[in-house]
C-alpha cells in the first residue's frame, strides 16, 4: 500500500512537472510570436498609469523594507549567528568565489585596457621623424618641424658653428666616453671616482642636509674653497710599482710629482677606488699629463727638485726651498668677481655685442622667474577667467623617455638622462603637435582660451599643466560627453 502511494506521488509530481514544462514553452512560443505588441501593450500601460505604477513600487519598497528591518532587529542574533555558521562551513567555497570574482574582473578590464573597443578607431602615431635636417650656416641638426633659426638665427651668430667644437680631443678619453666594452662601461659607471682620484684639488664647504624626500640635493652654506696641498712632500725613497705604508700619504696635486707607475699605484690603494680598473686609471693619467698644463708644471716641479737636490748632496749644504706657483692673468681686474662689500656698491649689468660695445638704448622689462613677472601672469590668467569663465579641461602632457624620436638618436651607451637636450626638444615639438590639436584642429571643439606651465620638479621630465576654456556650444554637460572625450585604456 505505502508503494502505491509512494508511486502516485511519484507519478503526480512527474505529471505536474511535465504540465508546467508545457505551459511554459507554450507561453515562450506565444511571446515570440506576438513579442513587439506585448511590449507596445506594456509600454503603453506603463506609459498611462507611470505615477501610479511608481507610486505603488515606492509603497512595495517601503513596507518590505520595514518588513525586513523589524524581522532583523527580532531575530538579529539568529541571523548573526547563522551567517558565522555558513562562512566558517563554506569559508574555502566563498574564498575560492571571490578569487575567481576578481580574477575574471581583472581579466576582463585588462583585455578592455590592452585591446580597447573593437568598434574604436585609434589615431596615427604621432612621429617628428628623424633628427636629420642639417643648418645651412652651423651644421647643426634638426627636426622636420623645428625652428630653423633657433641654433644660430641663420648665420647671425656665426661662433656658434659645429666647426668651432673643442679640437684635437684626446682620442683615449674619447673612446672612454663612447665605447661600449667592459672598460669603458665601468668608467662610465664610477666617472666621479675616476674623477676624484685625478684631481689636483678637492672642493670644500659647508653642506647643509635637506631632511626632505626626493632626489639628492647638493646644498652649500658660506664659502666654496679647493683644498690642495700647500706644502708638497716628497718621498724620495718610495719606488715605481711600490705599496709601502707611507707617512705622509701624497694626494691630489702631490702625485704628479712622481712617477705615472707609482701615482697609479698610490691611486688604486685608496679604497674609494676599488670599482675601478687599473688600465683606465693609467689611460687617464697618460691623457692629463699630455694636454694638461697643469701636470707639466708639477713634472717640471719633480726635475728642479732632483736636480736641487742632487747638488746638495755633492756640495754638502741644505736643501733650498722650492715653491711652485701659479700666477693669474696681471691684466685681469679681480675687482669683478668680488662680491659688493658695502651696500654703497652698486652693479650694472650690460649685454654687449661681440665687440663689447654696450647698446646706446635700454630696455626696461619684466625678468623672467621674478616675483613681478609671476605676478603678471596671474592677472593676465585671472582676467581671462573673468572673461570666457571658468575652464573646462585640465590636461597633463608628459614627457614619455621612451618616445620613438628619443630613442632612435640615443648612442649605445647612452640612458635618456644623458641627453636632456634631445629629450627637452622633442617634449617641445610634442607639446606643440598637442596644442595644435586642441587649439588649431579643434578636436574638443571651440577653444576660447589656454593657459599652459611647463615643469620639471625635482630635475624629473618635463610636463606641462593645460587650462582650455570651451565654447558653450561645445562644454561638457553630459555622462556622453565625458565618455566622448575620456578613454580609460592603457597606451600600447
Amino acid at each position: 500500500m505505502a508503494d502505491k502511494q509512494q508511486k502516485r506521488k511519484e507519478y503526480m509530481k512527474t505529471y505536474r512537472e511535465r504540465n508546467c514544462e508545457e505551459m511554459r514553452a507554450q507561453k515562450r512560443l506565444h511571446y515570440e510570436e506576438n513579442r513587439e505588441t506585448i511590449l507596445e501593450q506594456k509600454h503603453e500601460h506603463y506609459i498611462g498609469n507611470r505615477d501610479v505604477i511608481l507610486k505603488q513600487r515606492s509603497e512595495n519598497r517601503e513596507v518590505n523594507s520595514a518588513q525586513n528591518h523589524e524581522y532583523y532587529l527580532a531575530n538579529r542574533d539568529d541571523i548573526l549567528h547563522e551567517k558565522r555558521r555558513n562562512y566558517v562551513e563554506n569559508r574555502q567555497v566563498i574564498n575560492d568565489w571571490v578569487n575567481n570574482r576578481r580574477q575574471s574582473t581583472s581579466e576582463r578590464h585588462f583585455k578592455s585596457a590592452v585591446f580597447g573597443s573593437p568598434n574604436f578607431v585609434y589615431p596615427k602615431t604621432h612621429n617628428l621623424g628623424p633628427l636629420n635636417i642639417e643648418c645651412q650656416y652651423c651644421e647643426a641638426v634638426h627636426f622636420k618641424d623645428a625652428l630653423k633659426s633657433m641654433c644660430c638665427h641663420n648665420g647671425k651668430l656665426s661662433y656658434l658653428s659645429v666647426q668651432n667644437g673643442p679640437e684635437n680631443f684626446p682620442i683615449a678619453l674619447e673612446n672612454l666616453f663612447i665605447g661600449t666594452d667592459a672598460k669603458c662601461k665601468n668608467f662610465r659607471e664610477f666617472i666621479r671616482q675616476y674623477n676624484n682620484a685625478n684631481a689636483f684639488a678637492s672642493m670644500g664647504a659647508k653642506i647643509e642636509d635637506i631632511p626632505e624626500n626626493g632626489p639628492y640635493c647638493f646644498k652649500i652654506s658660506g664659502d666654496v674653497y679647493h683644498r690642495t696641498s700647500e706644502n708638497i712632500q716628497i718621498d724620495t725613497t718610495l719606488q715605481p710599482n711600490s705599496v709601502q705604508k707611507l707617512i705622509h700619504q701624497p694626494s691630489y696635486a702631490e702625485l704628479y710629482v712622481y712617477d705615472a707607475d707609482t701615482s697609479i699605484v698610490i691611486r688604486m690603494t685608496e679604497s674609494a677606488n676599488a670599482q675601478c680598473i687599473r688600465d683606465n686609471m693609467i689611460t687617464i693619467n697618460a691623457v692629463l699629463n699630455d694636454v694638461s698644463p697643469y701636470a707639466s708644471c708639477f713634472r717640471k716641479f719633480r726635475e728642479i727638485y732632483d736636480k736641487e737636490l742632487s747638488n746638495a748632496r755633492i756640495t754638502g749644504s741644505s736643501m733650498k726651498k722650492i715653491s711652485l706657483i701659479f700666477t693669474r692673468n696681471l691684466h685681469d681686474d679681480q675687482r669683478i668677481y668680488n662680491a659688493p662689500r658695502t651696500s654703497d656698491d652698486i652693479a650694472i649689468v650690460y649685454v654687449a655685442d661681440r665687440d663689447g660695445n654696450i647698446p646706446a638704448e635700454l630696455d626696461f622689462a619684466v625678468q623672467p622667474s621674478g616675483p613681478r613677472f609671476m605676478s603678471k601672469l596671474y592677472q593676465d590668467n585671472m582676467a581671462m577667467v573673468r572673461k570666457f569663465g571658468r575652464p573646462d579641461l585640465f590636461i597633463t602632457f608628459t614627457c614619455n623617455p621612451k618616445w620613438e624620436e628619443i630613442k632612435s638618436e640615443l648612442k649605445a651607451f647612452q640612458n635618456s638622462s644623458d641627453r636632456p637636450d634631445l629629450v627637452t626638444r622633442v617634449f617641445r615639438l610634442k607639446l606643440k603637435e598637442f596644442l595644435d590639436d586642441i587649439v588649431k584642429r579643434k578636436i574638443f571643439g571651440e577653444i576660447l582660451a589656454y593657459v599652459y606651465v611647463i615643469e620639471h620638479q625635482k630635475r624629473g621630465l618635463s610636463h606641462a599643466h593645460c587650462l582650455f576654456t570651451l565654447s558653450n556650444e561645445d562644454k561638457i554637460k553630459r555622462a556622453d560627453d565625458v565618455d566622448n572625450i575620456i578613454s580609460a585604456e592603457l597606451p600600447d
